[in-house]
Formats: structure tokens, C-alpha cells, sequence
């Protein structure tokens, strides 16, 4: 497998052009899955959508909702009510599930052109993908071939990911990104981890770890940089603090929804009475923060982003791409990583448990095959 094609390596980096042709080949396939989709081809997107919640793609909702926000819309009214304020047509009728600070990390969605969102974002999606895949090499120090990105993009969490025009990339980048410089950094790796956090509430998780691994500056910098954005963004007149309690609030149907791929949606479907379910997800996920204060700081760090997914309440299917660092530490992770997805989203309805299995797959991967530098790991934490 070593001989296959990958994106750049920081162990054996390649050349100029051959980064740039890696680059090109990702983005190239990311837009050839998006056409397929679009264009009603693709195999998986008849699966996606038996169940689906909701009839438009995520980026027109995150679309609408940025544009409501320019205009001072309240954003505590549902998206269907935000698009009448911007005079687009009708949308999901749903509350934008957003922390007051994520509302400010995704403005930068409202540049898209009106009528050409859906292609503008697969275009920034692609161009994101690839910078995923770069960072997740540099984490994991192996290379990713080729053949093996192929399957990722064309598993059920990147189809979803892709068809949707979802933003979950950036919160990747940024939590790979704040990873990546707590190596080095404590306030870089901080001030990315509390963009992460604004928009995605369970990469807070992993602001709780550097507090339990006494990483206080960094701690002290991801934390107050959470609070700072968030209190910003209620500054502004058309964000309340109930508004956005009203659309983080997650009910008991969504808990139990056919799309909802979290631990506890996935043992509550599978049977189990929800407070049992609610249970058993607490003492694994507690069980997982334990064991990760027992190994070095980046091998622990990477179990807590494991965790941070299965934590979740409601996690859609295209959230678990956070994991594909964490099984490159090994030249067969990526193919059994993979090879869950497809098996576990095979046939007419999904095998809601797949993805909360492949994130304790990668967890267990990357504590035990990850190529991460214990040493100088460690020795950044005992320097702070």
C-alpha cells in the first residue's frame, strides 16, 4: 500500500507538484460524487433520502440563516420564517440549531451568490476535504492512499456529507487544526478548539480534557475564547440567549429519529428503554474520558474526539468524518473504518449503530496504532 498515490506526507513530504496533483485529485473526486449525487446516479443517495428529515440540502438552511442574520432577522424564528425575512423561497420549518458564536464562525456562508449556493459550497466542501485529509496526515504521521480516500468518499458519512453541502468540514479542520498546534502552541491550539466549540457544542469535550489534563493555558484560552464569541454574537439585537436555548434543545423524537446516528439514538432504536439507553451511553463515554487520562496527551486527545461524537445527543450521519485521523495510524484502520460504514448502511434502512462502532473502532486504533511522539507530546504539557 505504501506504493499507492497519497496526499502529502509530513514524514516523507513530497514534492511541490506532486501536493498539488494529491490536492487536485481529492477535490476532483469530491466534485465527481457531488455530480453523481446530483445527477441521481449515486448508488447511496436513494438510502440517504428514504428517511430523510428534511426535503433541501443543510448549506441552503445554514444559507438562509446567515443572510437573516445580515439582514437583523430574529434568529430565534424558524428557518422557514427567515427565509420570507430575506425573500428566498420557503425552507425546512425548523429552529436554526446554532450557539449564538457559531452564528458568527458560519457568516462567512452568506457570501455564497443567491442561485448558486449549492454549487459554491461543493466547491469550498471539495477544497475543505482535501485540506481534512492533509491535517489528518500530519496528525497521524502516515500516509493516506489514495484507493482508501476513494472509499471514505464514497461511504455513507462523506455521501451525506457532500449531498447536504453540510459545514461539519469546518469544524473538523478546526478541531484537526487546534490539535495540531497544541503541539506547539497553547494559544493557537486554544483559540482554534473555541472556534470548534462555537460551532459544534460537543467539541467542548475536548476543551474539557485539556482542563483535565491541566493544560490550563490552553484551557484558559479555548475557554474564555468560547464565552467571548458567544457573548459578542448576544450583542447583537437579533440573537437572544433564549432563542438559542429554544433551537439547541433536543426533543425526545429527534432523540429517537430513524436519521439520528448517536449512542443513545442508536440503543434506543435497537430497543432498549431510553433511560436505559441514556444510561449505558454515560458510563461508556465516562469509561472512554478515564481511560484517555491514562495515555499520553495525544493519544488521549484522540480518544476525547471520539468520544465527543458518541457524546452527542443527535449526530447525523456526515459527523463522523471527524474520525478519519484517528484510523490512518495504521495501514488496514482506513479499510476497516470504511468497510463498517458500507456494511453498517447497507440495504433499506440503516444499522444505526455503525457509526457509533466505528468511533470506538478508531478510538481503540488510535490508542494502540496511532505513530504520534509520546515524548515530545508530554513534554509540551509539563512545560506549561
Amino acid at each position: 500500500m505504501k506504493y499507492l498515490p497519497s496526499i502529502t506526507s509530513p514524514s516523507d513530504p513530497p514534492s511541490g507538484l506532486a501536493r498539488g496533483l494529491s490536492w487536485f485529485a481529492v477535490v476532483a473526486m469530491v466534485l465527481a460524487v457531488g455530480a453523481l449525487i446530483d445527477g441521481g446516479w449515486f448508488l447511496e443517495d436513494s438510502v440517504i433520502h428514504e428517511t430523510s428529515i428534511q426535503p433541501e440540502k443543510d448549506i441552503e438552511q445554514e444559507w438562509v440563516a446567515q443572510r437573516a442574520l445580515l439582514v437583523g432577522a430574529d434568529m430565534g424564528s424558524t428557518r422557514a420564517e427567515m427565509a420570507r425575512a430575506i425573500g428566498h423561497r420557503p425552507v425546512f420549518e425548523k429552529l436554526h440549531p446554532r450557539l449564538p458564536g457559531g452564528l458568527l464562525v458560519n457568516a462567512w456562508v452568506a457570501v455564497f451568490p443567491r442561485g448558486w449556493v449549492s454549487a459554491t459550497a461543493l466547491v469550498a466542501l471539495a477544497v475543505g476535504v482535501a485540506w481534512m485529509f492533509d491535517l489528518s496526515e500530519r496528525l497521524s504521521r502516515r500516509r493516506i492512499p489514495l484507493v482508501i480516500v476513494a472509499l471514505y468518499l464514497t461511504s455513507h458519512p462523506f455521501v451525506t456529507l457532500i449531498d447536504h453541502r453540510a459545514t461539519v468540514w469546518v469544524s473538523a479542520l478546526l478541531v484537526f487544526g487546534g490539535w495540531l498546534a497544541l503541539r506547539r502552541n497553547d494559544f493557537w491550539g486554544g483559540a482554534l478548539l473555541a472556534l470548534a466549540a462555537a460551532l459544534r457544542p460537543w467539541a467542548g469535550l475536548c476543551i474539557l480534557y485539556l482542563v483535565l489534563r491541566r493544560r490550563w493555558r490552553a484551557a484558559a484560552v479555548a475557554g474564555g475564547g468560547f464565552i467571548l464569541l458567544n457573548l459578542v454574537a448576544l450583542a447583537l439585537p437579533n440573537i437572544s440567549i433564549v432563542g438559542s436555548i429554544a433551537s439547541l434543545s433536543t426533543p425526545t423524537e429527534m432523540l429517537t429519529h430513524t436519521d439520528n446516528e448517536s449512542l443513545v439514538g442508536g440503543l434506543a432504536l435497537a430497543g432498549l428503554p431510553m433511560g436505559v439507553a441514556l444510561g449505558a451511553a454515560a458510563v461508556l463515554i465516562l469509561a472512554c474520558l478515564a481511560w484517555s487520562l491514562r495515555l499520553s496527551f495525544d493519544r488521549g486527545f484522540g480518544v476525547v474526539l471520539a468520544v465527543a461524537t458518541l457524546a452527542a445527543p443527535t449526530v447525523w450521519g456526515h459527523y463522523w468524518v471527524v474520525l478519519v485521523p484517528l484510523v490512518s495510524g495504521h495501514p488496514l484502520g482506513g479499510l476497516a473504518l470504511a468497510t463498517i460504514w458500507y456494511l453498517g448502511h447497507m440495504g433499506s434502512g440503516a444499522t444505526h449503530l455503525a457509526g457509533a462502532l466505528g468511533a470506538i473502532f478508531a478510538a481503540l486504533m488510535w490508542a494502540r496504532y496511532s505513530r504520534v511522539d509520546d515524548r515530545a507530546a508530554d513534554s509540551v504539557a509539563a512545560s506549561v
